[in-house]
């Protein structure tokens, strides 16, 4: 079986889950495909959860008090 004959929400987990901020960078740089799951909400959220609980990223730091990490674009997720 091909890597992108599984779901894209698969992907996106395993993404998401089990990949840090450069493998998911080094995944979305060898297809199209997987370019854009790289790119999903779901795959940054996940990373900046992980980045989160690790203490590397500080949302409270980073975001007015009103907002919610969640609820940034995938670009603003980034620049995080």
């Amino acid at each position: 079986m091909n890597l992108l004959q599984l779901p894209a929400e698969v992907l996106c987990f395993t993404l998401a889950e089990h990949c840090d901020v450069s493998t998911v960078v080094s995944a979305a740089q060898t297809c199209r495909a997987l370019h854009v799951l790289a790119f999903s909400k779901t795959v940054w959220l996940g990373l900046v959860e992980d980045l989160k609980q690790r203490f590397i990223v500080d949302t409270t730091q980073c975001l007015p008090c009103s907002e919610s990490f969640r609820e940034l674009s995938v670009k603003d997720l980034i620049k995080l």
